[in-house]
């Protein structure tokens, strides 16, 4: 409550003790009684209007102890020296818990509850105003009896909060009580009876108005549970000044809502409370003026302390990146700042495949949305594949490497024996020209050994390029377990530092020539920055080590950074030119991505 709405009963109360006060002395301007009232009244009305503090409760014993030095005591002297007491008792209080700095701790807890239960105006006020009418009594005074009756009145006018009192019989009498807007589509609601859970689709009606609403929290109050409603709507479609009387019923509105765009939300990104558990790859939607939904997933989730309307609870707190809105197979960034609280839904069911040209490798996690890869932009790009052992690298690398073999010469350098020996990868025979998908193991030190082949492959290149004549030829090497042969200069030997020095500035030069790199790696801190950085399109699976994470952050962005660290195997954050998908994205590759039949990729790609 505010002083402007305390002053009314403030000034009722003064009326009444001065019209019966006037029963005892006609001269009620001089007497102490009447300044107590009014210092009652003003304190409770201007110093005291939400809670009482103990800077409040000093001037309140300040003022009594005042008002006991003003009065005649006769004949309840020792009663008057134990307010006194009291008085005092409760201002010393109120100093102590004002300037000891202990915070939270128990001598200051008890001076704090002292000084602010006992050293209320009302109360103070109210004990003298008692005893001084009990002397009057008691001397027999003129209309003592009146000056009593007055002080109750003023005491009834001044302690209870009457709005609220009657706002609470209000919502007894009227079931539920629109009490305030949190924001254009957000409705504080305090009632009777239940509501319902989070997540409950409710209607709500005011008049002749209703409106559609999802109960997105609930919050204890000292005066009973108040609701936060996520209207589907504006709320001046419901109601225009507050409190107003409202009526909720339970509804069905066919979507499910899972929270409201809150605080900190971004053209790329929003931040909410979720009302069920939402694992990170989750995806979510705004919807769209035009009927079509912008698509999010969740990105990470941690408990907040939130408060609100002198209500506090600890909540669930989600983050979600856009992916897009699904538009003719491809994912397209909307550039717009949501709405405040608009609701966020659960993404309904759709499938898509890729647009032509591009191969698919997987689909949005939680959905049928597929996603791929543009054969041209991935053969003329360079790609970079990151995540731990075990969580699929060398299947997905061999998968794009076949799909690549289709149309361009692909030579992957492998040291692990995995890509010949498990997955029959035939061995590279030298020709530069040849279309399909093949392996190097070479014997010797690693990097002067990548450094040749890439050359030849980048001499065979420019002999393409400087001459108009010769048909062009598309080239991709794949260096599996990057830092075998790219490694970066603190971890690479000092005879191997020409070597790799040489192979990153033929990458760095590469697409001019028609070749394009397939890195892959478990770590980024081992593997050369100057390769690395020359890539725009990246696969990475999960991912925990902080170096690795830190260049990952700088790929995708902060949010994104925590969900790489709780991908699932077979599950990667793709981003890059290459994909159908404008912002990163979280996919389930297609499963098993590795295992190719005879002579044939998953998808039926040539693989040689």
């Amino acid at each position: 409550m505010t002083a402007r709405d305390r002053i009314w009963q403030a000034l009722i109360g003064v009326t009444v003790l001065t019209s019966l006060g006037l029963l005892s002395d006609l001269a009620f301007w001089k007497e102490g009684w009447f300044f107590v009232g009014l210092g009652v009244a003003a304190s409770a009305t201007f110093v005291e209007p939400h809670f009482v503090k103990p800077q409040d409760v000093i001037v309140n014993a300040a003022g009594a102890t005042g008002a006991l030095f003003a009065l005649e005591r006769e004949p309840f002297q020792i009663m008057w020296a134990v307010v006194l007491g009291a008085v005092l008792l409760v201002g010393a209080s109120a100093v102590a818990a004002a300037l000891m700095r202990d915070e939270g701790g128990r001598l200051k807890l008890v001076m704090f509850k002292t000084a602010t239960r006992f050293g209320r105006s009302v109360v103070l006020g109210g004990a003298i105003l008692g005893l001084d009418s009990l002397a009057r009594a008691a001397r027999g005074d003129q209309g003592a009896e009146f000056l009593a009756l007055g002080s109750l009145a003023l005491l009834a006018a001044v302690g209870p909060n009457w709005p609220l009192l009657m706002q609470q019989r209000r919502i007894m009498t009227k079931g539920a009580m629109a009490t305030a807007a949190l924001g254009p589509r957000v409705l504080t609601v305090a009632s009777a009876r239940p509501l319902g859970s989070e997540g409950a689709t409710v209607t709500l009606s005011a008049g002749n108005n209703s409106l559609l609403g999802t109960i997105i929290a609930i919050l204890p109050h000292p005066h009973g549970l108040r609701y936060q409603v996520g209207l589907h709507g504006d709320v001046q479609g419901l109601c225009s000044s507050f409190p107003t009387p409202i009526t909720v019923e339970t509804a069905s509105s066919g979507v499910e809502v899972v929270g409201a765009v809150g605080p900190g939300s971004t053209d790329t990104s929003i931040e909410f409370e979720p009302l069920s558990d939402l694992p990170t790859g989750t995806p979510v939607a705004l919807a769209q003026e035009d009927g079509t939904i912008l698509l999010y997933q969740v990105a990470s989730q941690k408990l907040v302390r939130m408060a609100t309307g002198g209500a506090a609870s600890i909540v669930a707190h989600a983050v979600a990146t856009q992916v897009g809105l699904p538009t003719d197979g491809f994912l397209r960034s909307n550039s717009s700042l949501p709405r405040p609280h608009e609701l966020v839904l659960r993404a309904p069911e759709q499938e898509s495949n890729p647009p032509s040209g591009y191969y698919p490798i997987g689909r949005v996690k939680g959905t049928g949305i597929g996603v791929g890869v543009n054969l041209e932009k991935g053969a003329n790009g360079h790609l970079a594949i990151l995540g731990m052992s075990g969580m699929g690298k060398t299947a997905v690398a061999t998968r794009i490497c076949a799909l690549l073999g289709s149309a361009s010469l692909v030579v992957a350098l492998d040291l692990t024996g995995e890509y010949k020996g498990k997955l029959n990868i035939p061995l590279w025979d030298g020709n530069t020209t040849a279309l399909g998908f093949s392996v190097s193991e070479p014997i010797g030190d690693p990097p002067s050994k990548a450094r040749e082949l890439i050359k030849s492959l980048m001499d065979a290149g420019l002999a393409e390029y400087s001459d108009p004549a010769k048909e062009c030829h598309s080239r991709v090497v794949a260096l599996e377990e990057a830092h075998s042969f790219v490694p970066e200069w603190n971890f690479a030997l000092k005879s191997q530092q020409d070597a790799t020095s040489l192979t990153t500035r033929m990458i760095m030069q590469a697409r001019k020539y028609g070749l394009s790199f397939i890195i892959v790696s478990q770590r980024t801190a081992v593997v050369s920055k100057s390769a690395l950085s020359q890539c725009e399109n990246y696969i990475i699976l999960r991912t925990i080590d902080e170096t690795s994470l830190d260049y990952v952050q700088t790929v995708v962005g902060a949010n994104m950074r925590e969900a790489v660290t709780r991908l699932g195997k077979f599950e990667a954050v793709c981003v890059g030119p290459a994909f159908n998908s404008e912002q990163p994205v979280i996919i389930e590759l297609d499963s098993p991505v590795g295992a190719m039949p005879d002579g044939e990729s998953a998808s039926g790609v040539p693989t040689v």
